[in-house]
């Protein structure tokens, strides 16, 4: 059902709107390389679907987009590292995918998060111990992963409305002093 976004016409209209909404539409395929076209995207929205593949790398081209919401489909593989050009990113929401790469260490690199929600993937990896998100951040969701290590401190000092990641007993994946814990 990509297939329309090929022609350049669709990509065109989209870049001068802003904002793409094509959420919850049964949309199956992968997302095309072409999205990198999309340079006036602020927000992204191509949730609940049935999206398979990987994320494109040309997903860090879109140098103004504040929101990108992939959750709910069948994405697989790395999160690009380019994500981490998108300075201006405040929601990041790729939950509920089969994403099996390594954590991104670059996350907390993005000045301007408000969420980050990575929780029902396959991630694997260590929490980085420097880990250190501005204070904007509010919601951080990694649980159901494969992610091991400890939530620093800093983390812990937020003032989050929510941070979720695994770590009930008796085996918990990852140490939290401050978190809401799922197993």
């Amino acid at each position: 059902l990509f297939s329309p976004f090929h022609s350049g016409l669709v990509f065109s209209t989209i870049c001068r709107t802003g904002e793409l909404y094509l959420g919850g539409n049964l949309l199956t395929g992968q997302i095309p390389q072409d999205l990198g076209h999309l340079e006036n995207i602020e927000i992204l929205r191509l949730d609940s679907n049935k999206i398979k593949g990987t994320i494109p790398d040309s997903i860090g081209s879109l140098l103004k987009t504040r929101e990108i919401h992939f959750e709910y489909n069948e994405l697989e593989g790395d999160i690009p590292d380019v994500i981490s050009n998108l300075v201006g990113l405040q929601h990041l929401h790729l939950d509920h995918n089969k994403l099996n790469g390594d954590f991104p260490n670059w996350i907390d690199s993005l000045p301007f998060l408000e969420h980050v929600h990575l929780n029902d993937n396959m991630l694997k990896g260590e929490i980085p111990e420097d880990l250190k998100f501005s204070d904007t951040l509010g919601e951080f969701t990694l649980e159901r992963n494969e992610v091991t290590g400890i939530i620093p401190q800093s983390v812990c000092d937020l003032s989050l409305i929510l941070l979720s990641v695994d770590c009930s007993e008796p085996a918990p994946r990852v140490e939290c002093s401050c978190c809401t814990c799922f197993r």
